[in-house]
């Protein structure tokens, strides 16, 4: 009897030495996978019948810290969130330039500020003039390229966002694999070491997209909530839904971003689901989270970017409407034969105003044709826009027409080489503060009605001599000098133009005040560039501490090559005295076999 027992003792050894050196050749051939914990076996005294017989695996498991894996996980959410602005503000700052380079809008302002100050100076020069449509150009298509990318950039962010989405709902399916999978080898007494590595992955990445607690059930699956505590895993698959926009803009209404429970026979969404984002335009979006990729590109597409379109729509704004309001004060020479309003508007549409405007046709020389119009806008008193068109045209006569054509209000000269010179005089249109010509917009250097679509006059980049230079005489007669060649002041008072101060409404970080134009756009320039500073300082040290828990979890769940080693020689000396316990009660059994004999 006790020969058995030593010969099943010596038997059970053997086997529990083998697990170990399977276990441990586990640990060795992973010992460079990411993600792999190390395992070790745990044994126990195997009994039966009450009697002591050998040793046996209790359980192979995997050593891991379970609360550093959880500050782990909550990192990765915050690293996401972080890396996610990192990633936009680098592309923000290769688009919008910095306070280094001579991209930027305020380097294209000083440049068309310089070039008309040099026109002011010799307002006869073509050469000039060119240059100044040329410097204006670059303004504008800075100024659209600008607000074009910023919405190119949000819709970037967009589709990251269901991107995210996309990868948290194909590891979700994941984990809930591998919390069955784990559930029924636990059940079967085997291990599931390896399946809890996976999953542990696999949570990782839910973990970096979207801020998560996670708990650990009795039968080894594992739950997973939001960070405000709402489900995305228990007993039944959920998934999140998300569609992104065709289309990004300023005003773009986003989807919201909704969990629903999925049917395990159908596959199909149960409910209405629960909206974790809220959907809306960029400043009614609502999120609760606190960390994740999604939060950061949250922030970027409705924060970050959303203030930066407003930004440059209002740098935009204050550029052409100050430059518009001036040029509209003069004239050409030699002045142009239409003018063309850029304001959209319909006969019945009611007018009035104050002040006196004067309207004159001009030769090619700028001597006056015919009577001028000195237009008392008080005088005309309510009408309505297409009696103010009948009535320039009645008092300018055979000389000239006057009308609404394509909705929008023209003034032409009869004779193809006589032009249309305005003298705004102390005039207010429309209820406002703009001047007469400017109310219509019918001598504008800018067009465009937003930053987007921001461009010089068609007509002006066609031919530079039609900027605005002199101005047209108030107080002239028929056949005097109505517009001189020489006449600058309208040049000159462009060219002051970047040295006045506006008052900007507080607009996406920057607040209210009295800025110039060319400080206005230093001060997008150096706010983004602050900001910039932040989010990479920010990302820095979120992925510090990330890899500081990184190297902590790994040290305790990653493999040492010479512990192994040791283990190794530990299971192979077990091993071989095992076998020698069997060898020898094997010889024992012959010798007692042959002495029956």
């Amino acid at each position: 009897m006790s020969l058995s027992i030593a010969l099943s003792n010596a038997l059970s050894g053997l086997n529990v030495s083998q697990a170990g050196l399977a276990t441990v050749s586990q640990n060795v051939a992973n010992a460079n996978t990411v993600g792999y914990s190390r395992q070790v076996i745990s044994l126990q005294q195997r009994i039966i019948g009450g009697v002591l017989n050998g040793v046996e695996v209790a359980s192979i498991n995997r050593i891991v810290d379970s609360f550093l894996v959880r500050e782990l996980q909550s990192q990765a959410s915050a690293l996401g969130a972080a890396a996610a602005a990192e990633t936009f503000f680098n592309e923000i700052q290769a688009r919008f330039g910095t306070t280094a380079n001579d991209s930027t809008s305020s380097a294209n302002l000083a440049d068309f500020a310089a070039a008309i100050e040099s026109l002011a100076t010799n307002p006869e020069d073509q050469a000039l003039r060119f240059e100044v449509v040329a410097a204006g150009i670059r303004l504008a298509n800075g100024i659209s390229e600008l607000a074009t990318s910023v919405q190119k950039l949000r819709a970037e962010a967009d589709r990251k966002i269901k991107a995210a989405v996309d990868t948290i709902n194909a590891e979700l399916i994941v984990v809930k694999d591998l919390n069955d999978r784990i559930s029924r080898a636990q059940v079967n007494g085997e291990s599931s070491s390896s399946l809890e590595d996976l999953r542990d992955r696999a949570v990782a990445t839910i973990a970096a997209n979207i801020s998560i607690t996670t708990f650990a059930r009795d039968n080894g699956q594992l739950s997973i909530l939001t960070s405000d505590g709402k489900t995305l895993l228990d007993q039944q698959l959920r998934q999140l839904e998300y569609s992104t926009s065709a289309l990004v803009k300023s005003d773009t209404v986003f989807s919201p971003i909704t969990i629903f429970a999925v049917d395990s026979v159908t596959g199909e969404k149960v409910g209405a689901g629960e909206v974790i984002v809220t959907g809306g335009t960029s400043d009614t979006v609502v999120s609760t989270f606190d960390s994740g990729r999604i939060k950061g590109l949250l922030a970027i597409r409705d924060g970050t970017l959303h203030d930066l379109a407003a930004q440059v729509e209002s740098f935009a704004a204050a550029v052409r409407d100050g430059y518009n309001a001036i040029h509209n004060t003069g004239t050409s020479f030699p002045a142009p034969n239409t003018l063309t309003g850029t304001r959209p508007v319909s006969a019945g549409d009611p007018f009035s105003g104050t002040g006196t405007v004067r309207i004159a046709v001009v030769d090619g020389s700028g001597a006056i044709v015919g009577p001028p119009l000195d237009l008392d806008l008080a005088a005309l008193g309510a009408i309505t826009v297409g009696d103010l068109a009948a009535t320039i045209d009645a008092a300018l006569g055979a000389n000239a027409t006057a009308a609404i054509v394509n909705g929008k209000l023209e003034i032409t000269a009869t004779d193809g080489a006589n032009g249309i010179a305005i003298n705004e005089g102390d005039s207010q249109a429309g209820g406002t503060t703009q001047a007469f010509s400017d109310f219509f917009g019918l001598n504008d250097f800018f067009a465009g009605t937003a930053a987007a679509d921001f461009s010089v006059r068609t007509d002006i980049m066609n031919d530079p001599s039609l900027l605005s230079v002199g101005l047209l005489s108030p107080t002239a007669v028929a056949g005097e000098t109505g517009i001189a060649i020489g006449d600058n002041r309208v040049a000159l008072k462009l060219a002051a133009f970047t040295e006045e101060s506006i008052t900007f409404a507080a607009v996406g970080g920057l607040p209210a005040g009295s800025y110039t134009i060319a400080d206005y756009a230093a001060a997008i320039t150096g706010l983004n560039a602050v900001q910039a500073a932040s989010a990479f300082q920010h990302a820095s040290l979120q992925r510090d501490l990330f890899n500081n828990l990184e190297f902590r979890t790994s040290s305790i769940s990653g493999v040492n090559i010479d512990e192994e080693m040791a283990n190794m020689i530990v299971f192979e000396q077990a091993f071989a005295a095992s076998a020698r316990v069997l060898n020898t009660t094997a010889e024992m059994f012959d010798v007692l076999i042959n002495l029956v004999r």
